[in-house]
This record gives structure tokens, C-alpha cells and sequence, in this order.
């Protein structure tokens, strides 16, 4: 009415806000539905191409890796053989396969066991024979030992480094560990296709995770996949590759990666077994393998890793470049060797405990404590006493002499008067004598007990004059 206030229902108020609300959903969803379509149709892009892909035998663009790999085992083990040394009894030696015709690769150290049976004048034959109900025999005659598992070992041996970081020695994993084991003429025919090397192009781009097979004949410690000799069939073990490195065991170039590691679990017996990709092509061999102990039937593997040579080591040997090639390598080799060598001898006492500690009692490394040390310098041919040292606590006590400046071997280390201290033998019996000497009393030496050391370093030592020290620890 004319005078009166004017009022908007609370109806009419609600309609206007719904409205005004309505309009400005619509103007939100012209604006970010077509974003949100877009941001579905991009994730849904990713998620297709990057799920795993089923098998289909259907469908031939689907590729199952795990079955590829099974087809290319299948196809392989044929070319695949155990290593059979005879005398009066057959025995497993280890794992070789078709590589040319007339050749079969291996590892080093199990072509060795011929060239040691011949050296001896041990009457044996050498064969490698297929698996299956009918397996094949080809005979043997020679074997060809890649240079650089020879130069390695004389390194090695040479050198005996001490890792500081560890406190222990350096351990070998045998470089370059393949040979070709040269087939009868008369069992040519008989030899399983040979095996393709991977392509240089592929060995230098191994990624870790790359799925893997191992054909061999694993033996030692083994009691379901025992090798029966007369029948042989090879066992098939899958995994991933788990690193590459240089021998040395550090990160290299792609082209100077030619030791593998292997996720894959094995043992004695399985030396020289190809390790194939998908594609069937050998990339790497078994060479050795982390064990955690031996029983009567051989060493015990772990659940760990193993390792080898990469392939083209092989077709260093077939293509007759292994000397020229190993001829590069070498002086690379000694100059690590070396560098490793000084570092360890940087800190004699640290040193001298990685020696103290290598001794093992019941299979386990005996517990030390430092008590003294001393220095000298000998010159090659000749011998020095140390001054005299008395026990100040009665106990078993050991001693370990160590050169410093140059590797040498120690070729007498005696102890006056002899009844206190014996020389321990370190390694195996084959060993050539290392360059450091260990020693152990063989019985408690009472306090106040004297020892004077007599140390003769050997003539062929790398320098005019050795510098050593001697440290002295009692076992706890």
C-alpha cells in the first residue's frame, strides 16, 4: 500500500540465489569439464602403455618376456654339456657349451684340471656329454686358456693387496676366466648348433634387472639336482642380472664391464655355464659364487649371488684378439694392483691385523689384540734379527711380517729360539709363499718370554732394499 514498506518474500530470495548459483555452476563447468576430460584421457594413455602386457598366443605383437626366455632355454639346452674327467672313476669338472664348430667354451679353472692331469702324466680322458636318455660323448684333445685368467692370477699372487676399508686381503675373482676346449676331429659331427654371443652392442648396454638364464650342471652340495652322470640332464636356474664392474669389482665404462653379477643361485659344477637372455644369446658364464661352508659332498651355496666373465671374452679367444687385447689391459691391471697394494701397507698395523685375523680356528676367525710392532729394512739375499722382544703377557701369541715399499716374498722367516713361534701355512699348499709371513706360537708363552725374529727377503724382490715391520698379537 502507498506509505508502506515493500519486502521480498523469503521464496522469492531463495529463487534469486538458486539461479544466481545455477548460473555460475554452469560457466565453472564450461571452463573445467573439458580440462578434466583432458587430465582422464592422459592418465588413462599412461596407465595403458605402461602396464604389463598379458600373454596371448593369440595376439603376436604381445610378447611375454618370461616365456620368451623359457623358449630360448628350451632351444639352448641341447648345445649345453657336462665336463666329465675319466680315470677309474668318472667325475663332474664342470659345465660346457657349443660355441664353433670344433670348440667349446668354459671357465679357465676347469680347463685347467686337463692341463694338470697331463702334466702329471695322469692317464684320463676329457669329454663333454649331453644330457638326455641318450647323451653323446665328444672327446677332448686340448684346451685354449684366455691370457688374461693367466695374467690375473700372476697379479694376484704377486701383489696379495690388503683392503683397508674391509681389513682384509683382496679377493680373486679370477679374471677373464674362459677357455675353448678343442673337440676330436672325430666328434665334430656329433656337436650340438653353437650358442650365439650376445653383439657388442648388447654386452655394453646390459641394465641390472635384465632376466636371465643359467644352463649348467651344478653338482657340489646338491641332492634333488645331483647329477646323474650316465643320463645328465642340466639344470635350469632364472634370475636377474644384478650388477656389472671391472675386475676389480668397481664401477667402469660400459666397455670395460666385464665381470657380471649374477641374482642367480648355483654351485660347483655349474663353472662354464652359458647365461643367456631372452633372445637366447649367451651375455655372460658362471664362473664362481658366494658359499657359506663345505660338507663331504662339496661347498654349500648361498641363496646369494654368483658372478663371471661377459662374453665377448669368449670371442676374444675365437677371433685370436685375447693377446692383443690383454696386452691393453695389463698395464692397467698392474697399476691397480699396485695402488691397492700401497694404500694397504699405508697403515702396517691395520695391515698386519687383516693377516692376524685371516688365521681360523674351528672355521671361525680367531679374535686378536695388538701388542707391539717394530720396523726394519732388508736388502734381497740377506738377513736381519729385530731386537729382541719380551712377552709381557703370558698367551698364544702371533706374528706377521710385512714388506711395505715393494711386493716380495719373504723367503725364510724364522723365529729364535724356534720352540716359541711356527710358521702357519697360509692358503692352499699350491700357493707359491705370499710376500707376507704369518706366524703362531704353538704353545702359551709365559711372561717375560724373548723373541728375536730373522727375516730373509728373496732376491727377486722390485726394489734394492725392503722396508718391513713386524707386529706381534696375542689370540684372544
Amino acid at each position: 500500500q502507498p506509505g508502506q514498506k515493500q519486502s521480498v518474500g523469503l521464496n522469492t530470495l531463495f529463487g534469486v540465489v538458486q539461479q544466481a548459483t545455477s548460473n555460475e555452476r554452469k560457466k565453472m563447468l564450461k571452463v573445467f569439464l573439458p580440462l578434466l576430460i583432458l587430465v582422464a584421457a592422459i592418465v588413462t594413455t599412461i596407465f595403458i602403455l605402461n602396464r604389463p602386457e598379458p600373454s596371448d598366443p593369440n595376439n603376436p605383437n604381445i610378447v611375454d618376456v618370461d616365456q620368451k626366455l623359457a623358449d630360448a632355454v628350451a632351444t639352448a639346452k641341447k648345445s649345453v654339456y657336462v665336463v666329465v674327467t675319466k680315470t677309474q672313476i668318472n667325475q663332474a669338472t664342470g659345465t660346457a657349451w657349443s660355441v664353433a664348430p670344433g670348440y667349446l667354451a668354459t671357465n679357465a679353472h676347469v680347463a685347467n684340471v686337463f692341463l694338470k692331469y697331463k702334466a702329471q702324466r695322469i692317464r684320463f680322458t676329457f669329454v663333454a656329454r649331453s644330457s638326455g636318455a641318450n647323451p653323446v660323448d665328444l672327446k677332448i684333445d686340448d684346451v685354449i686358456i684366455h691370457p688374461g685368467y693367466i695374467s690375473y692370477a700372476k697379479l694376484f699372487q704377486k701383489y696379495r693387496p690388503i683392503e683397508t676399508e674391509s681389513v682384509d686381503t683382496l679377493k680373486s675373482v679370477g679374471a677373464c676366466d674362459v677357455a675353448l676346449l678343442k673337440v676330436s676331429p672325430a666328434d665334430i659331427d656329433k656337436q650340438a648348433p653353437p650358442l650365439e654371443i650376445a653383439p657388442t652392442k648388447t654386452l655394453h648396454s646390459l641394465q641390472s634387472g635384465l632376466k636371465l638364464a643359467m644352463i649348467g650342471f651344478p653338482t657340489e652340495g646338491k641332492i634333488s639336482s645331483k647329477v646323474n652322470l650316465e643320463k645328465p640332464v642340466a639344470n635350469v636356474a632364472y634370475g636377474k642380472l644384478s650388477k656389472k664392474t671391472d675386475i676389480f669389482r668397481a664401477g667402469t665404462s660400459d666397455e670395460n664391464a666385464i665381470l657380471l653379477v649374477y641374482g642367480i643361485n648355483s654351485s660347483g659344477g655349474g663353472s662354464g655355464s652359458p647365461v643367456i637372455n631372452p633372445e637366447g644369446q649367451v651375455v655372460g658364464l658362471l664362473a664362481a659364487g658366494d658359499v657359506i661352508g663345505s660338507t663331504a659332498s662339496g661347498r654349500i651355496a648361498t641363496a646369494g649371488e654368483t658372478n663371471g666373465p661377459r662374453a665377448d671374452t669368449v670371442s676374444e679367444l675365437l677371433d685370436k684378439t685375447a693377446n692383443k687385447t690383454q696386452a691393453q689391459r695389463d698395464p692397467v691391471w698392474n697399476n691397480t694392483f699396485k695402488n691397492i697394494f700401497t694404500k694397504g701397507t699405508k697403515n702396517p698395523n691395520i695391515a698386519a691385523l687383516a693377516m692376524a685375523t685371516q688365521l681360523r680356528i674351528n672355521s671361525k676367525k680367531i679374535r686378536v689384540k695388538h701388542m707391539y710392532s717394530a720396523k726394519g729394512t732388508i736388502t734381497p739375499g740377506r738377513a736381519i734379527i729385530t731386537k729382541s722382544w719380551r712377552v709381557p703377557k703370558s698367551g698364544r701369541y702371533i706374528t706377521v711380517v710385512l714388506p711395505h715399499n715393494a711386493p716380495t716374498h719373504l723367503s725364510a722367516v724364522t723365529i729364535t729360539p724356534s720352540k716359541h713361534l711356527s710358521n702357519i701355512t697360509w692358503g692352499r699348499t699350491t700357493d707359491p709363499q705370499p710376500h707376507w709371513r704369518v706366524l703362531r706360537s704353538p704353545s702359551f708363552l709365559s711372561t717375560g718370554s724373548t723373541i728375536k725374529l730373522r727375516v730373509t727377503a728373496s732376491s727377486k724382490s722390485d726394489a734394492p732394499s725392503v722396508q718391513f715391520s713386524v707386529h706381534y698379537f696375542i689370540q684372544l
